[in-house]
């Protein structure tokens, strides 16, 4: 049997094609003359389809890869502004960034209080809908004293 190479079987596929074979009269023809090395017919109906909406030609598109970042002089001086205009603007009103931990970077620090307390009040309670138990954390938040609250804020200092 012949071995035709993929460039070959793709100008194969596209020759059938303008003859009017369907993908799996294309396949089924490649398959009788070259056995194993042929594509399948997924591939096949993707070839006609793309033959069909105006492609001419049978070379492979190029893949797109991965952006090369670029370490340009003036990149690297772009990169540097910006880092020092976020210092900057920090600096000059009195901002901290605070840390988040490693492993829950979508929590801010005051979860790490609030939800062990919050946990507490509500342990082994069962509630019958959503809106119990917004009603009960809604409670919750106003019997707990503002000053807890700022001292938590505080300790994250």
């Amino acid at each position: 049997m012949a071995t035709f190479s993929l460039q070959e079987q793709r100008v194969i596929i596209r020759f059938l094609h303008l003859r009017g074979a369907t993908p799996i009269e294309i396949h089924r023809q490649l398959s009788e003359t070259c056995g194993d090395g042929v594509k399948n017919v997924k591939y096949m109906r993707s070839r006609v389809r793309q033959f069909k909406e105006g492609r001419t030609s049978c070379d492979n598109e190029p893949k797109q890869s991965r952006p090369r970042p670029s370490r340009s002089g003036n990149m690297v001086e772009r990169v540097e502004k910006v880092v020092l205009e976020d210092r900057q603007f920090l600096c000059e009103n009195n901002l901290e960034v605070v840390s988040h931990a490693p492993y829950s970077p979508d929590l801010a620090p005051s979860d790490f209080w609030l939800f062990p307390k919050m946990k507490d009040t509500l342990r082994g309670r069962t509630f019958t809908s959503p809106t119990a138990i917004a009603s009960a954390i809604f409670q919750w938040s106003k019997q707990t004293p503002t000053e807890a609250f700022a001292a938590a804020m505080e300790s994250w200092r």
